[in-house]
């Protein structure tokens, strides 16, 4: 199949968006892959009984626990930072603050959290399948010595579920736990995540490489509220010399009553795009107002093509550690 020319070159120019971050850390690369956790949640359950409990877990069983976290970027985006809230009301309120970082020496996240109590906790984490598995261990409130694993997994854009298992205190198992956390939305905070859904098959990393050696390199992540996808879109030549990348945003927009694509391009020009799938899967773009008509098919395989004018270049998914 022949790759796209001058019809690939002009298109390339309006994929662009929001301009990168100067200041970023290297450490950006690794962390960017925790973006879901992005946003305030809040969770209630109830503290089950457990006779290995020390003195203020006993006093607490059975009563109601109220659970928040603010999680957010660093400056630099070197770190993420866990504000979190314990509460049993009435009885205890424990804030704590983790911090979340990319150990280069052992290529793992490992994170250490202090509490406004006795509480200070340290943690690593690894990616297993779409979940996220966390091992601790530390002190509680009564100093007690405590461990245990956190499986972390997200069913939808608003919901954070965290299996709390393997939990020692001293030395004794206590109970699994099971925490479901909900996005917190501010008034005036819309989701179009359910408008925008289907281009998760779109989500990850992806490579084209055209008969002349010329590579286009496509990342596409969502944003924290799963309002938008973000895109970075890297053109280099046989060389391996770079010589476009541009951002781009995919949204809803309610005017057009489309996906669209809002771009700026290398010259300040800030064209449109919609797109629209059609029911025999594939997807269509054009710009309103304008001549363009594209054309994405998915293969068999998961990887897509984008045609126009007849041509088309084949993006594949690049593997990820």
């Amino acid at each position: 199949m022949k790759c796209a020319t001058m019809w690939w070159a002009v298109l390339l120019l309006w994929f662009v968006g929001i301009a990168a971050h100067a200041d970023e850390s290297p450490a950006w690369e690794h962390l960017k892959c925790l973006e879901s956790f992005i946003g305030a949640w809040e969770c209630q359950t109830v503290i089950p009984e457990s006779p290995s409990y020390s003195e203020s877990g006993t006093k607490w069983q059975g009563k109601p626990l109220l659970l928040k976290a603010n999680i957010s970027w660093s400056a630099g985006r070197c770190a993420q930072i866990v504000d979190s809230v314990f509460e049993v009301p009435g009885e205890v309120t424990i804030h704590g603050t983790l911090v979340w970082g990319w150990d280069e020496t052992v290529q793992t996240f490992k994170g250490t959290r202090f509490t406004s109590h006795k509480g200070v906790w340290s943690e690593s984490m690894r990616q297993q399948g779409d979940a996220w598995v966390s091992e601790y261990c530390g002190t509680n409130l009564d100093g007690a010595k405590c461990s245990g694993t956190t499986t972390t997994t997200f069913p939808d854009a608003d919901t954070m579920v965290m299996v709390d298992a393997n939990q020692t205190m001293d030395g004794k198992p206590i109970p699994d736990m099971t925490y479901n956390f909900k996005r917190v939305r501010t008034p005036g905070q819309p989701s179009h995540y359910e408008k925008i859904k289907d281009l998760e098959m779109f989500i990850g990393q992806w490579k084209a490489v055209t008969e002349g050696g010329v590579t286009y390199d496509w990342v596409l992540e969502w944003t924290a509220d799963k309002n938008f996808i973000q895109n970075v879109l890297t053109r280099r030549d046989g060389d391996g010399a770079t010589t476009m990348s541009n951002k781009g945003y995919f949204g809803w927009d309610p005017n057009y009553r489309r996906i669209s694509n809002w771009c700026v391009d290398i010259y300040g020009n800030r064209p449109v795009f919609l797109w629209e799938k059609q029911p025999d899967g594939t997807w269509h773009t054009w710009a309103p107002g304008g001549s363009y008509q594209g054309a994405i098919t998915i293969m068999e395989d998961g990887s897509w093509c984008m045609d126009g004018g007849g041509e088309a270049l084949h993006f594949k998914r690049v593997a990820t550690e």
